[in-house]
């Protein structure tokens, strides 16, 4: 027979895996999301697939955005989604940093965790509720299965990330409207599409002489032409507010986020 005392005991012990399980699902959980960037950047590359200039590029380039017009995108690429939904994940971590200005909420997330010789590819796009109505989720899923997954496919992580944020930039930024991207999307008419290049071609050409310090050493290929009035692409940087050196992303301002967006693997 069990004494008084033993049953006291294991009562105590029962108590304390009742109480430690919480906890201890709490601290699984946090460990798994990456900490809060120290110095801030709105940049990680925490799964290493882009070059430091890339890198460099595409901060500049954000920061620069950020300065201008308190908008904030955030880049975050990771080498495991551990168990997660990729739409959770991205969720929850772009709440956890807060990105975009507290009461304004114009935040938005990219996520990618890349394809690997097991393993699916994923992305996700997580909107700011103060961005929803501007990056819808029609928007997002145009972005990620027009854009980003098709270059991503060719491992040009960089060209797709590139191109994908100079049509956020140029839709927040209203230089064109999302009827435009929808058009483009619809209007596979030959000689159009000739003019257009030709035009891009001709600006993106005047832009690389006129920016050549950030665009002349053509690091990681150009980066995918993207077909939209006011605004183009072509790697490099390329972008809004690239042209010169930012002066430093002063950290995420407490946005939040509900759900929105969009989210597609390869």
């Amino acid at each position: 027979m069990i004494s008084n005392g033993c049953k006291i005991k294991i009562k105590w012990i029962i108590l304390v895996i009742i109480l430690f399980i919480p906890f201890s699902l709490l601290f699984a959980e946090s460990s798994v999301f990456p900490s809060r960037p120290v110095p801030a950047r709105l940049v990680n590359d925490l799964a290493g697939i882009f070059t430091s200039q890339q890198n460099a590029m595409l901060e500049n380039k954000l920061v620069n955005y950020n300065d201008s017009t308190s908008t904030q995108i955030a880049v975050v690429t990771i080498p495991s989604l551990y168990g997660y939904q990729i739409d959770d994940f991205t969720d929850q971590l772009a709440e956890k940093w807060g990105v975009g200005r507290k009461g304004i909420d114009n935040g938005l997330m990219i996520l990618i965790k890349p394809k690997t010789a097991t393993e699916q590819g994923y992305v996700r796009i997580s909107v700011g509720y103060g961005l929803e109505s501007t990056i819808t989720d029609a928007i997002s899923s145009q972005l990620i299965h027009q854009i980003m997954i098709p270059a991503f496919q060719q491992n040009q992580y960089f060209q797709g990330v590139d191109s994908a944020t100079n049509v956020i930039i140029g839709l927040c930024s209203g230089l064109y409207k999302a009827d435009q991207l929808n058009k483009h999307q619809s209007d596979h008419s030959g000689w159009v599409v000739l003019l257009i290049l030709l035009i891009i071609f001709l600006l993106s050409f005047l832009r690389r002489n006129h920016f050549h310090n950030i665009g002349s050493s053509g690091s990681g290929g150009g980066a995918p032409f993207v077909f939209f009035p006011g605004f183009f692409g072509s790697g490099g940087g390329s972008g809004f507010g690239s042209g010169g050196d930012s002066g430093g992303f002063g950290g995420f301002g407490g946005g939040s986020f509900g759900g929105g967006g969009a989210s597609g693997s390869w």
